[in-house]
């Protein structure tokens, strides 16, 4: 795994600053419906979602308004603008190949 920021995402300069024009023009642009947000508690929570494509995690940021970091491959974290992006934003990077992942799956552990 990647080391995140040590900085609270609330104080940094993506989330303060982009964060807002980017969920203004993306819920402009994509029509988003939202149900069960009422569900989620305001504090701190653990929030499993399933993903069809790479817009989903930042509609799922947008649609919360709120601060979420995400588990996302390693691999992402190696495309440059992308990499530095994620990083920013606190997100975590996940090495998915490792071999106690896969044995841990194999055995029908729950993870």
């Amino acid at each position: 795994m990647l080391p995140a920021p040590d900085t609270p995402q609330d104080q940094l300069y993506v989330w303060r600053v982009v964060f807002p024009i980017a969920r203004a023009i993306a819920l402009f642009l994509v029509p988003v419906r939202i149900e069960g947000i009422e569900r989620i508690p305001r504090g701190a929570a653990l929030i499993v979602a399933n993903h069809a494509s790479w817009k989903d995690p930042p509609l799922l940021t947008f649609a919360l308004d709120r601060s979420v970091r995400f588990f996302a491959k390693e691999e992402l974290f190696r495309i440059p603008i992308l990499g530095g992006a994620l990083r920013l934003a606190g997100n975590f990077g996940v090495r998915r190949s490792a071999r106690s992942a896969h044995a841990s799956a194999r055995s029908g552990a729950a993870t």
